[in-house]
């Protein structure tokens, strides 16, 4: 089994996306099980922080500007890699789905004037969710046999948030539980790092 993990260089752009698909394309030529390990598109991460800083300072004007720049590169990068279509007006309502959730996170900490570890990690790990959903129908579009997962559904930790530690007894065996079938299927898992 390959697990590969891409960055958010590697994902900054519809160009980017299309190198990856050529990888991908690879793999699945080999006829190997994998998982793909997203990051966010280049940048990302820093304006979801950057909009958890200033909606804890009360600026919720200066976060939903960053939440504004945040859909624009996705919206862009999705035009940019789709000709419209079912697959891809879709892509965009999930998109968008998740900047709701974004944008109460956001109002939510304007509101309160706090900004805990756990809101804080909720914030910053939305940019692997949306560059993951655009691999994946990408990726599905050209023919590849991929399943996009989401990683929390695996991903348990302690809360310690922050700095969250494995809970390896829990995390294993779902893990083989979600990704076993999908692997022996001989699908491509794409999945979130940072999250």
């Amino acid at each position: 089994m390959l697990v590969l993990k891409f960055g958010g260089t590697s994902v900054g752009g519809a160009e980017r996306f299309a190198g990856v698909l050529k990888l991908l394309s690879k793999v699945q030529e080999s006829n190997q099980s994998a998982v793909i390990v997203l990051s966010a598109m280049s940048g990302v991460t820093n304006t979801l922080i950057e909009g958890a800083q200033r909606a804890v300072n009360r600026d919720l004007k200066g976060a939903l500007q960053q939440l504004a720049v945040i859909r624009d590169m996705h919206e862009q990068c999705v035009e940019n890699l789709f000709v419209k279509s079912k697959s891809s007006m879709q892509l965009l309502k999930d998109i968008d789905v998740s900047l709701q959730e974004l944008d109460i996170l956001f109002r939510g900490i304007s509101y309160l004037g706090e900004l805990t570890k756990r809101s804080l990690d909720a914030v910053s790990g939305m940019g692997e969710l949306l560059s993951s959903r655009i691999l994946a129908t990408y990726a599905g579009g050209k023919g590849l046999q991929v399943e996009w997962v989401d990683a929390r559904e695996f991903m348990i930790t302690d809360e310690t948030f922050g700095k969250a530690n494995p809970r390896w007894d829990v995390l294993i065996p779902k893990a083989k539980a979600r990704l076993e079938p999908l692997l022996a299927q001989k699908k491509i898992v794409i999945t979130q790092g940072f999250i």
